[in-house]
């Protein structure tokens, strides 16, 4: 079964400057195709370029979802998970409806955001730069797997990627409490000296004055 690949803002045929696109950039978007699937593809263009020439592109209008614009309506709902690869040529970024793309895109399809012919690396970067807001707005529907190259997240549509929770480290068990060392019985008392009795005083013994005068009785 070959490889269905949408490439969109880019015509297959009509002139640009001196030269047809289909010498110029359809050659190297043939060559990118090949670099992923091989020469079994189909590649379809979509532009709302005016029709200046018929064979220019597939499917000729706008790939929004705006009120009216039934055509886009009717090819986003038969081409529901159909594209292998979208490419994405010279696309304003800032006006892109990347939940349109995802919703195209099968399982594991990719999104390149190119610039050929002008295929120069700070060319795409600038593009991508004036549009950033929007591919930030895009991350949870594509991973970047390569430069300017994007992979569909399959249960991304309609939801925020959720970023994985860091893994919490498991709680420590709590030290044991060491064991209390058993309270020591109080040491005894000592037992306190009774108070001593204060020593009396000793009745002081009268001096004997050895001066003193005898007394003499009368004769």
């Amino acid at each position: 079964m070959s490889n269905k690949v949408l490439v969109l803002c880019q015509r297959k045929s009509g002139m640009q400057g001196n030269r047809d696109v289909s010498e110029t950039v359809v050659p190297m978007i043939n060559e990118y195709v090949a670099s992923h699937f091989g020469d079994d593809s189909v590649i379809e263009y979509l532009s709302d370029v005016p029709p200046i020439d018929d064979d220019g592109v597939d499917y000729r209008f706008s790939l929004n979802r705006r009120a009216g614009n039934h055509a886009a309506s009717a090819f986003i709902e038969d081409h529901t998970q159909y594209y292998s690869l979208i490419i994405l040529n010279t696309c304003p970024i800032m006006l892109m409806d990347f939940t349109i793309i995802h919703q195209l895109l099968a399982s594991n399809g990719l999104m390149y955001i190119s610039g050929f012919p002008k295929q120069a690396d700070f060319v795409i970067a600038n593009r991508v730069y004036n549009g950033e807001e929007k591919m930030a707005a895009a991350r949870h529907l594509f991973d970047t797997i390569g430069l300017n190259l994007y992979k569909k997240i399959d249960d991304g549509a309609g939801k925020r990627q959720s970023y994985k929770k860091r893994q919490s480290y498991k709680k420590q068990k709590s030290y044991k409490k060491q064991k209390s060392y058993k309270k020591q019985k109080p040491c005894k008392k000592q037992k306190t000296c009774k108070k001593q009795k204060p020593y009396k005083k000793q009745k002081s013994n009268k001096k004997h004055c050895p001066h003193k005068k005898r007394k003499y009785y009368k004769k």
